[in-house]
């Protein structure tokens, strides 16, 4: 009783709550101001603006995840039981069956 007492104050006071207007932060020049552009990679590089190392290992990583998890695929497609079981079973079935 005491919890849900708890919970429904917890919701009355949020409730309650002033938040503050994200959208008069924003100034006209900025709310008016074109999208940047975008640059050719050529020039980035010339620039020596690109981190071509982080987006190396990302690329390994990728590849990693991609491996592990075309392994989890191939041992989720495997039977989930062996053939001596399955038999068993099939006959224990059989023998069941009216």
């Amino acid at each position: 009783m005491q919890r849900s007492f708890l919970f429904i104050l917890l919701g009355v006071l949020t409730a309650c709550a002033e938040f503050p207007e994200l959208d008069a932060r924003i100034s006209d020049e900025a709310e008016n101001a074109p999208f940047p552009g975008f640059m050719q990679t050529d020039l980035l590089r010339a620039e020596g603006l690109t981190d071509l190392t982080g987006a190396e290992a990302e690329k390994q990583q990728m590849a990693a995840r991609l491996a592990a998890l075309k392994r989890q695929a191939s041992l989720l497609q495997r039977p989930v039981l062996r053939a001596s079981d399955r038999r068993a079973l099939q006959n224990a079935i059989a023998r069941r069956a009216p």
